[in-house]
């Protein structure tokens, strides 16, 4: 995801290079969520805890 910026709510919605990475209410369809739950691991993971935390705020909207 070259270009995503985590540093800030409103760089976190802007996204990648590549366009948006998470959809409020659809984590499933999220970028962030795919890359990972994704069979090849990606460099940042995130712990088991945070992936739950982090789903769970994009199924609620991904209020700022």
């Amino acid at each position: 995801m070259v270009g995503l910026d985590l540093t800030s709510y409103e760089t976190t919605m802007v996204g990648s290079d590549n366009g948006p990475v998470i959809l409020p209410g659809d984590p499933a369809g999220s970028a962030l969520i795919q890359v990972q739950i994704g069979e090849k691991p990606h460099f940042g993971q995130f712990s088991p805890d945070e992936l739950d935390l982090i789903t769970q705020w994009i199924e609620s909207g991904a209020a700022e």
